[in-house]
């Protein structure tokens, strides 16, 4: 946009200002030309300003809008996550306590099978089949 334009005189009256448009008629008469152009394209550029900062609100509102969805889905994937987690550690003991009852079972059978079949030696092997468990 282009500068203000400036007055050819600046009057300190009514009487001054007519005493000088009566002599300088061109120069007050190319002085509101320029002022008229300049108010033009002041208000052109206005509106477009307006608009931009319209433009501007709006993509603002569209972008907080956006922020508050992704973190609800944050939230909803964090207690999905959270939900996982317990069930996976829930089966994970479970299996766990399964694993221990079956591992007793079998050292049980062991036990017996070994006191039917050589019941001096059952110690020794129960002691073999506990390392070999562990390891």
């Amino acid at each position: 946009m282009s500068a203000a334009p400036r007055p050819p005189f600046l009057p300190g009256s009514l009487e001054e200002f007519t005493e000088h448009a009566a002599t300088h008629h061109s120069e007050w008469f190319q002085y509101c030309r320029l002022a008229y152009e300049y108010i033009e394209e002041a208000g052109t550029v206005i509106a477009e300003a307006k608009g931009q900062a319209d433009q501007a609100g709006l993509k603002l509102q569209a972008s907080e809008m956006e922020v508050n969805r992704l973190k609800e889905e944050l939230s909803a994937l964090h207690l999905k996550q959270e939900k996982t987690q317990a069930r996976d550690q829930g089966i994970i003991e479970y299996q766990k306590e399964q694993l221990q009852e079956s591992q007793q079972k079998y050292l049980e059978a062991l036990k017996e099978k070994d006191e039917a079949n050589c019941p001096h030696d059952n110690i020794a092997n129960l002691i073999s089949i506990t390392i070999l468990f562990c390891t």
